[in-house]
């Protein structure tokens, strides 16, 4: 199952995790995205086994961990909550458009983001037809996806506390974002 995760995560442009974020990755005119995402499949707790894009469905894109916090450096301006992916017995995917936000300089906490999707999931047949079968199955989005985001002070201090340990910084404070919410 690992090993059509990291193949399908490869093909949407993912990074390894947040833990990967490094200080001399984020270029002058750059903003990260921080906040936790959770992500109910079908009733269960699929985030591990997922990632998140924002700007594009091609990403940038970070896999989630058990615990769904996600630092993704951006361009400055607009950007989005653009695409979840998630490993089933096949890939399955939602792109999403709505869910804006704004990257300013520093650190951006951008919600807390609940994804509650109904997917009838299991194997696609259409990705044994190569190349074509690809292009078909990204041509819908895979069942129902409704995104609840929370603006938390409480979740945003957590992150940054997370944040300002791993990037060796100990003065970077948080501008609240935050994501719109799709129905």
């Amino acid at each position: 199952m690992r090993k059509w995760m990291v193949f399908s995560l490869l093909l949407t442009g993912c990074t390894s995790t947040y833990k990967d974020l490094k200080p001399e990755q984020i270029l002058k005119d750059q903003g990260v995205a921080i906040g936790h995402a959770k992500v109910n499949y079908n009733g269960m707790n699929y985030t591990k086994d997922c990632a998140i894009c924002l700007s594009s469905v091609n990403g940038p894109c970070q896999n989630l961990t058990e615990e769904g916090i996600f630092f993704i450096h951006l361009d400055k301006g607009e950007s989005n909550v653009r695409r979840l992916v998630c490993q089933d017995k096949s890939p399955q995917h939602f792109n999403m458009k709505g869910a804006d936000f704004i990257v300013h300089e520093g650190v951006n906490y951008i919600g807390d983001l609940t994804f509650d999707w109904q997917n009838k999931g299991g194997f696609k047949v259409a990705l044994l037809f190569g190349a074509i079968g690809a292009i078909a199955d990204e041509s819908s989005n895979d069942g129902q996806l409704k995104l609840t985001v929370v603006n938390s002070k409480k979740s945003m201090d957590s992150l940054m506390a997370i944040y300002r340990k791993q990037m060796n910084d100990s003065k970077s404070e948080a501008k609240p974002t935050i994501a719109k919410s799709l129905e």
